[in-house]
């Protein structure tokens, strides 16, 4: 898995509300156990996302929980970053726009983002757009920094073979759920789950992954696909090696016809020396 650098910013925005997408609601406490104990700012970062009203808290079952909003969903989708900066651009477009104590800190770094770019610039007391600047369309990078994507498609797998999901039902998740989007195209790409199916099907390998897990599967798959690779490989070796020693017998023939005279007029001189020796021996 792909180590998150929480130094860079947006990335603890991001880490929340994929943790949030995965859940109806999450408290404060086990959210902050989520991440490495070197980041402090959890409790921060969820109140800028309360601010952009991505996420909300709510009194669930007696206590005061994080839950993400339907904008948060969308943005999710979208992507965070392409999301907050065409969100700054068009606020600092359409009214008088200044960065103050409490603007989320995600959206400081994209007007300074958006200032480096020659984007927007401030005339002493308010941003303003750079005349002619247009924001460059950008297509949105989503990641997936899951910490147990295996479970996650373990999941899908499960809900779609005992609770025989409509397609349209998978349809909505997929644009409100990143991860299911990801995980669905996985299972696509990979023939777990049989294309075009109405309720959603899997397919035999994907009921076998259904019964061993999706982990185990991924490691026997790498097994085969390494011993492949190494048999192949072998192969490769051996023709390489044969054909070497192919042209090297061809070399020997070949120069053997070429001189194949005088080895024989050699080896009848030898022949005869070694008569006339015998002959002298016994004289």
């Amino acid at each position: 898995m792909k180590k998150i650098d929480y130094q860079k910013p947006g990335n603890i925005e991001k880490r929340i509300l994929q943790i949030l997408s995965e859940r109806d609601h999450f408290d404060f406490m086990n959210l902050r156990a989520s991440f490495p104990i070197g980041v402090t700012s959890v409790e921060k970062k969820c109140n800028d996302l309360i601010k952009l009203r991505l996420i909300n808290k709510e009194k669930i079952d007696g206590e005061t929980k994080y839950v993400l909003t339907d904008k948060g969903a969308q943005v999710i989708t979208q992507g965070l970053d392409n999301w907050i900066r065409n969100k700054v651009f068009n606020e600092i477009k359409d009214n008088p726009y200044v960065v103050t104590k409490s603007t989320p800190s995600v959206e400081r770094f994209t007007v300074r983002t958006l200032e480096s770019e020659g984007k927007i610039y401030f005339d002493g007391k308010i941003y303003k757009i750079v005349p002619g600047e247009n924001l460059d369309t950008q297509n949105p990078s989503i990641d997936v920094p899951s910490g147990n994507l295996n479970g996650i498609i373990d999941k899908v797998i499960n809900d779609i073979y005992t609770m025989q999901i409509p397609s349209q039902h998978m349809e909505m998740e997929k644009t409100h759920k990143h991860e299911i989007r990801h995980v669905m195209n996985y299972l696509e790409g990979n023939k777990i789950v049989e294309a075009y199916s109405d309720p959603v099907k899997l397919t035999p390998l994907g009921f076998h992954i259904y019964q061993i897990g999706h982990d185990k599967w991924r490691g026997e798959k790498d097994r085969e696909e390494l011993l492949g690779e190494k048999i192949k490989n072998t192969h490769l070796q051996n023709r390489v090696e044969s054909k070497s020693n192919k042209n090297w017998n061809t070399k020997i023939s070949d120069w053997y016809t070429q001189h194949e005279k005088v080895i024989n007029l050699t080896v009848a001189v030898v022949t005869i020396f070694g008569f006339i020796l015998a002959l002298f021996q016994f004289m």
